[in-house]
C-alpha cells in the first residue's frame, strides 16, 4: 500500500509538473497552470505520505547514563543513539557503565523499533552487601584450606593397624632379656584388637613369650598406645 501511494504521488508529480510548464498534460484536462501547480503539491505530499509508510530499515537504541557502552552484534558504542539495521533475528545487547547494574537484552527489532536501556546505579547499601559476601566466600575458602591442610597432616602422621602392631612388637622387643626369643601372638591366637580413636590416638595390648635370664620362656603382657599429634610411640611391659 505504501509503494502504490507513493507511485500514484510520483505519478501526479510528473503530470503536474508537465501541466506547469507546458499548460497541458496527457490524461487531465485542468484550465491554466495554477490548477497543474495544485496538481504537483498532491503528489508531492502524496509521495510523502508513502514514503512515510514504508517499512523502516533501521532501527533505534538508546542508553543511559552517559557513560554508558553498549555492546551488539559484536560492535561496542560509547554513544546514543545509536542506529542499527533492522533484522528478523534478535539482537543480544549487553549495556554497563561505572558504578551501575549492568543489563543484558534481547531485542526483536521487528517487535520493537526502538530500544532504550537505564543503566540503574549500584547503591551503598548493594556495595556493602557485594564486600560481606566478597569477605564471607572469602573465609569459607580459607577455614576449607586450612581443613584441608589439617587433613593432609593428620594422614602423614597417622598408622594404619598393621604398622601400629608392628612397631609396637619393635618397642616391646627393645624391653627383653632376649628379644630373639620373643614369640608374639598368631594369626589363629586369641589376640586384643588394636583401638582407634576420633583422633587418631590407638592403644592395643597383648602378651609375649620370651626368655628369661635364666633361660625360662615366661609369658609377659603389655600395652602399647600412639598419640597422634606427637607421632610418639609407647610400650610399657606389665610385670
Amino acid at each position: 500500500m505504501a509503494m502504490i501511494i507513493g507511485l500514484i504521488g510520483m505519478a501526479l508529480m510528473a503530470l503536474g509538473a508537465w501541466g506547469v510548464f507546458k499548460g497541458k498534460a496527457p490524461l487531465i484536462k485542468l484550465r491554466g497552470r495554477p490548477a497543474y501547480g495544485g496538481v504537483l503539491i498532491g503528489g508531492l505530499a502524496l509521495t510523502a505520505v508513502g514514503g512515510s509508510l514504508l517499512p523502516k530499515s533501521e532501527v533505534t537504541l538508546t542508553f543511559t547514563p552517559a557513560t554508558a557502552t553498549a555492546k551488539l552484534d559484536g560492535q561496542t558504542y560509547t554513544q546514543s543513539p545509536v542506529k542499527v539495521k533492522l533484522t528478523d533475528l534478535p539482537y543480544t545487547v549487553k549495556a554497563s557503565a561505572e558504578g551501575c547494574h549492568a543489563q543484558s537484552v534481547s531485542w526483536d527489532t521487528e517487535k520493537q523499533k526502538s530500544l532504550h536501556i537505564d543503566l540503574k546505579p549500584i547503591t551503598a547499601a548493594e556495595r556493602a552487601a557485594d564486600a560481606a559476601a566478597a569477605e564471607a566466600m572469602r573465609e569459607r575458602i580459607r577455614q576449607a584450606t586450612q581443613a584441608r591442610a589439617a587433613q593432609a597432616e593428620q594422614a602423614s602422621k597417622s598408622l594404619d593397624d598393621g604398622t601400629f602392631i608392628v612397631r609396637c612388637q619393635d618397642a616391646v622387643r627393645a624391653q627383653l632379656k632376649a628379644p630373639s626369643t620373643a614369640k608374639f601372638p598368631g594369626v589363629l591366637e586369641k589376640a586384643d584388637a588394636v583401638t582407634t580413636y576420633e583422633n587418631g590416638n590407638k592403644d592395643w595390648s597383648g602378651w609375649v613369650d620370651s626368655q628369661n635370664s635364666f633361660g625360662a620362656m615366661i609369658r609377659t603382657r603389655f600395652v602399647c598406645s600412639y598419640k597422634l599429634e606427637t607421632e610418639q610411640l609407647e610400650a610399657i611391659l606389665l610385670e
